[in-house]
């Protein structure tokens, strides 16, 4: 039997009799007649290889193929107009006026139907009909058993597979894991099957690694999945196999490949931010032996020539503040203006990465994990704390003694290390310079004073150079030395230090053992009493900790678990202005943003967010299955999933050949209006195109298409050909010439190299940059499936067309979109905020509204 053509023929069929917008379930939760029976019948294609062995059912083909048919056709009552009313009525009017399912004469016309259109034999028809029938244990009443006996060309074992097909109804029909295993456990063939599952607590993108690692050990173990929730799989294989359950570290140990496999990525951009806001925003990153490679990115992040285009005006109250700075009485005049206008121009990728260095090598950075203290002083400190307890005097006056106690140390061991730093710095700067290096915002009078001055009037043989002084070296030449004489200086300090505290980037090991915490089960076996009585610790002190550092318990208001040590929840790890990420923000305060602490596993979280996608992150779109999804189904969705992101990728990357072709998820009109030209037409006039088919990849993706009007072209155009002249410092009429001995091509004017940058023909570092910059090419979302579980799609942008549109117009762009990607990937869609929790478990609907009140 071709399993993949049955599911293929199957799906298809239903469609067409328009299963996909008829209600099949309502109890509880609502479920389409397409989801609910293409759901039971992959259940069936699943477990046929088990029950059909001579073992247990021995089913013959021919049983084989009825059983599908009649799995398939055992609701087709369903889509009567009368039962669609009725499902859709109030409870109690449903007890009055009451419409069965199971119609004859709707049987007696859909089963041949589908028997021919799956390839099947005619001879399988009437058992079908007697499972369809007869698969309700009120439809298997005295008379229709006469009925079926009187029938010489029925199956002797009618009754035992009819129960197999109402089983399957069963448990496909649970609402959840646990409820659909129970099903499973309790049902006529379940002494056949063993059953397991795994479980997680869905916390965001790294459920869907944890996923992927639970499911990819249980079926090396020899497991078959059979239902996929959004939290969890049942999984089941032959009672007679010996095949165990896989233990947790098999499942840790597949975590932690797929974790490496994700980190394997180049940290620098990551590492190295935005010098106007937080230069250094994920610590965590930061491995002090790619110290040198940090320094270089810094200095890219300004180019020279940015600033002496600068206005006159603005230019001149820069040079009138530096003045200031050196201590310069007089007001500067326009010759003076426009030479030190050259002269910071030159030296700003050097202030930044002075200013890398000093943040780098700051307190909240290199000891981000603890300053190393003196093992003998904490000795001393720990006895006399616990004398002065044994003593009777007050425990919490001595508490915060022993801490005021341990501050001080740490206050003092900091002290020496930055003292070691500064006297390896001002040995090459001078006596001082240390100290009044800036760190804080780019400031570039202060900057020139305090950093580039004291290193540009340096002999130039003090580092090396040939030149009386450091300033009259070559631009490149002196920023290379610096940057060696930098990395040299950190090399020292992080040696200086104990191993254990130099600051490494947090490996994939140590991400593995934090997600592993979100595995319920297979899990250890724990001691309920001491995990409730250190949650009820945690909770009981949770708002005093809230802001305090240190191993202190918590409750962590992003995922509601204890912990002990965590990270301050900055703007950069939770989004600029965003306080979605407390659900306590009330008692925590909100001004801006609550800087209480988070858990590390959140913080992780965050960060694997921000790595997949390369950006923070704004919203994060959430499918999961409308309620449960089987195997060939999920690898449908999955196959989908990567198809979008392969073609969306593609077009917001460099690697696209027509950058003006974008992706949008906020200009809903143009969306609609594609839409619309894509039906049929009624009356003359556009109707909206007919979803219920789906819609692949590629159409999909055209429809998140756009393309600028002729005006906006020409201006990306004109910005194009300004951003390259500035890149490479080019400006003469023969431009196309030089750059094609850089480049090693062959264009014949400036318009022809321009259409070759456009289409992607020239690739190298400082192309991409300008391309990628002036056409917007960062991806506006990343689509993470893993497994059939759920969908992550972390996105850069909000829904909102501009800043100053209203929420409630922001609101009705994300319903648009929710409801096109629910209804074209047969799923449900949510749009959550930074740090709201997912708790989408089944049958809520196809999108989730947004919690705007005018909607």
């Amino acid at each position: 039997m071709d399993v993949e053509a049955v599911h293929q023929k199957s799906a298809e069929w239903m469609v067409a009799r328009g299963w996909k917008t008829k209600i099949g379930k309502r109890t509880g939760f609502v479920q389409s007649l397409f989801d609910h029976t293409n759901v039971e019948l992959n259940a069936l294609l699943t477990l046929l290889p088990i029950l059909s062995d001579a073992a247990h059912y021995g089913l013959s083909s021919m049983e084989q193929q009825s059983l599908i048919v009649g799995t398939i056709a055992h609701d087709a009552a369903k889509e009567r107009p009368e039962w669609q009313q009725y499902v859709q009525m109030p409870r109690e009017k449903q007890r009055s006026h009451h419409v069965p399912h199971i119609i004859s004469d709707v049987t007696g016309q859909v089963v041949p139907e589908l028997v021919r259109r799956l390839d099947f034999d005619d001879a399988i028809i009437p058992d079908a009909m007697v499972f369809v029938n007869t698969h309700m244990a009120a439809t298997r009443t005295a008379t229709s058993v006469m009925g079926i006996l009187a029938e010489r060309d029925t199956s002797d074992r009618w009754a035992t597979l009819a129960r197999i097909v109402d089983a399957i109804d069963n448990f496909c029909s649970a609402k959840g894991l646990f409820e659909a295993q129970r099903a499973l456990e309790y049902c006529v063939f379940a002494r056949h099957l063993r059953i397991a599952y795994h479980l997680v607590r869905v916390r965001g993108v790294s459920s869907t690694l944890l996923h992927q690692a639970a499911a990819d050990a249980h079926m090396q173990a020899g497991w078959l999945p059979l239902l996929h929730f959004s939290n969890g799989s049942i999984y089941v294989v032959d009672s007679r196999t010996d095949v165990k359950g896989p233990e947790v570290s098999a499942i840790e140990s597949r975590l932690g490949a797929v974790l490496d496999d994700v980190m394997d990525v180049d940290f620098t951009k990551f590492v190295v931010g935005n010098p106007l806001q937080t230069f250094i925003p994920k610590p965590e990153f930061l491995d002090y032996r790619e110290f040198r490679d940090y320094l270089r990115e810094a200095s890219r992040r300004v180019r020279r020539g940015s600033f002496s285009r600068k206005p006159h005006r603005t230019r001149q109250k820069v040079v009138e503040a530096y003045f200031r700075a050196a201590k310069r009485e007089t007001i500067p005049t326009d010759t003076e203006v426009e030479a030190e206008t050259q002269r910071i121009d030159r030296a700003q990728p050097e202030m930044l990465v002075l200013k890398f260095f000093k943040n780098a090598l700051g307190e909240k950075v290199l000891c981000k994990d603890g300053v190393p203290l003196d093992e003998a002083e904490i000795d001393k400190l720990e006895q006399k704390l616990l004398e002065s307890r044994a003593a009777g005097k007050d425990p919490s006056k001595v508490q915060e003694q022993h801490e005021k106690a341990i501050k001080k140390l740490e206050k003092e061991a900091w002290q020496r290390i930055e003292d070691t730093i500064a006297t390896k710095y001002d040995a090459y700067f001078g006596e001082g310079s240390y100290a009044v290096l800036s760190s804080g915002t780019l400031m570039p009078a202060k900057e020139m004073k305090t950093g580039i001055d004291r290193f540009w009037m340096s002999p130039g043989e003090r580092f090396g150079l040939s030149e009386k002084r450091v300033e009259l070296a070559q631009d490149k030449v002196r920023m290379e030395k610096l940057i060696d004489v930098l990395a040299t200086i950190a090399a020292e300090s992080y040696d200086s230090l104990p191993e254990e505290y130099r600051p490494t980037r947090a490996a994939a090991s140590e991400l593995t053992v934090q997600f592993l915490g979100d595995l319920i089960h297979p899990a250890p076996l724990y001691d309920l009493r001491a995990v409730a009585q250190a949650q009820l610790e945690a909770y009981g002190q949770s708002k005093l900790n809230a802001k305090r550092a240190g191993n202190l318990p918590h409750v962590c208001p992003i995922c509601n678990q204890p912990f002990s040590k965590g990270a301050i929840a900055i703007a950069d790890l939770v989004g600029k202005g965003s306080e979605a990420h407390t659900n306590r923000a009330v008692a925590h305060g909100r001004s801006p943003i609550p800087r209480v602490l988070i858990c590390s596993t959140c913080k992780y979280e965050i960060l694997l967010r921000q790595l997949l996608l390369g950006d923070q992150t704004a919203n994060v779109l959430v499918l999961v299955p409308r309620m449960n999804i089987g195997p060939w189904s999920g690898r449908v969705l999955k196959r989908m999933a990567e198809k979008v992101q392969e073609y969306a990728g593609h077009l917001m990357s460099n690697d696209t050949e027509n950058p003006d072709e974008r992706i949008t998820m906020s200009l809903t009109q143009v969306i609609a209006g594609k839409l619309l030209n894509e039906g049929q037409t009624r009356n003359g006039v556009p109707v909206l195109m007919d979803l219920e088919k789906g819609l692949d990849a590629h159409k999909l993706v055209e429809f998140l298409t756009y393309k600028p009007d002729s005006k906006t072209r020409e201006k990306s155009r004109k910005a194009l050909s300004e951003a390259l002249r500035e890149a490479y410092e080019i400006s003469g009429v023969d431009d196309w010439q030089e750059l094609n001995a850089q480049w090693e091509t062959t264009y014949s004017s400036w318009e022809e190299l321009l259409d070759g940058v456009w289409a992607g023909e020239v690739h190298n570092e400082t192309v991409d940059e300008v391309r990628a910059r002036v056409y917007r090419l960062s991806p506006l979302f990343k689509i993470i499936c893993r497994t059939p579980h759920m969908i992550l799609v972390p996105l850069s942008r909000p829904f909102k067309a501009g800043n100053k549109e209203s929420d409630v117009n922001a609101a009705l762009r994300e319903t648009f979109i929710t409801i096109l990607l629910g209804l074209a990937l047969d799923c449900t869609v949510a749009v959550l905020d930074n740090g709201e929790p997912i708790t989408l478990e089944g049958g809520e609907g196809i999108a989730r509204l947004p919690a705007v009140p005018a909607i």
